[in-house]
């Protein structure tokens, strides 16, 4: 699969991600984000009218192999989502794990160094969606492995070894610091968080050996200028969401210029007795519909100053595509 194509789906999980965990029903937020998506779109709207027939999720994800990449069918395929206790966050950390590969596929990676990554990625993200071991390990290792390495691994577990026990079988794949690293883990209870970071730290000693960096675009200026109104609007009502009306008027006069007219009207409507959520809405070309609609599910929940952490949250992440990037500070003008 094409590295474009892989930003574009982990832009999509992300998003879809930021939605459900701000309170937007899957189902719900699947044609917010068909609309943001100008190479999958018509994919995610047939797995939405799957769903609207009655489909579970993984019938609807099933077999899509040539619209998404092979990791998110298997995981959204096998129930991997549906059975999870935080549908947002298994979504947010497959669209992490799809950006990695992506990073390593941009620098030309070798297959071995993507697969013994992404493995422990899998494996993490899969346990910590509160996955049992058998299917976690299976998925991971179908994804990433041999199959004679994964049947080591699966075979141990049922038989009531560990899981470096399985890793001790397949020495061409797994290294004698896997293994200590993943017998560490077991010892702690916190496999998850150790493959997590365990495919951090593989990542980056291969970028350390990399001969070239792959070089970042510059930030759009209108979206940094988007996501700073939101910084600055997340502050205002941090902790008492009860302040929302003064903190529009505020807001209006401070936020960049190129988006102050629209703060400013959007000010006018609420003060008028529209909700924040059907404000925005009446303002198409300033307020995207996936604001509108989690603004829409905070005000329902009761969560607007969590709505907008997550709003900014994935406008960093979008905008800035690089946490090294430094996100500049507002300035009134």
């Amino acid at each position: 699969m094409k590295t474009t194509m892989l930003h574009e789906e982990a832009r999509i999980l992300r998003l879809l991600g930021t939605l459900v965990s701000a309170g937007v029903p899957f189902e719900d937020a699947l044609p917010t984000v068909a609309d943001t998506a100008s190479i999958i779109g018509a994919a995610l709207m047939q797995v939405h009218a799957k769903l609207g027939l009655g489909a579970k999720l993984s019938e609807a994800f099933s077999g899509w192999e040539m619209n998404y990449s092979a990791i998110t069918v298997a995981v959204l395929g096998s129930d991997g989502l549906a059975g999870s206790i935080d549908q947002g966050a298994v979504l947010l950390d497959l669209s992490s794990t799809l950006e990695q590969q992506a990073r390593l596929m941009d620098l030309n990676a070798p297959a071995r160094v993507v697969n013994e990554v992404l493995f422990y990625r899998v494996l993490g993200l899969m346990l910590s969606a509160s996955h049992g071991i058998f299917g976690s390990l299976q998925l991971a290792g179908d994804q990433y492995l041999s199959t004679e390495a994964t049947k080591h691994l699966v075979k141990s577990v049922r038989e009531g070894e560990m899981i470096v026990d399985g890793m001790k079988l397949s020495p061409e794949f797994f290294t004698d610091m896997d293994i200590g690293m993943v017998e560490l883990s077991e010892c702690l209870g916190a496999v998850p968080e150790v493959c997590a970071r365990w495919a951090s730290i593989k990542e980056r000693l291969f970028l350390v050996s990399a001969p070239t960096a792959c070089p970042l675009p510059a930030p759009d200026r209108a979206r940094m200028d988007e996501m700073i109104s939101y910084e600055q609007l997340a502050l205002l009502i941090q902790g008492i969401p009860s302040r929302l009306g003064r903190s529009l008027e505020v807001i209006a006069g401070i936020v960049p210029l190129s988006k102050r007219n629209a703060f400013a009207t959007l000010n006018e409507k609420v003060r008028g007795g529209m909700d924040l959520s059907e404000a925005m809405a009446s303002l198409p070309k300033d307020f995207a519909p996936f604001v509108v609609q989690m603004v829409r599910a905070g005000e329902v929940n009761g969560t607007l100053e969590q709505v907008f952490a997550w709003i900014l949250d994935y406008l960093k992440w979008d905008v800035l595509k690089d946490e090294s990037q430094k996100f500049p500070e507002p300035v009134a003008a």
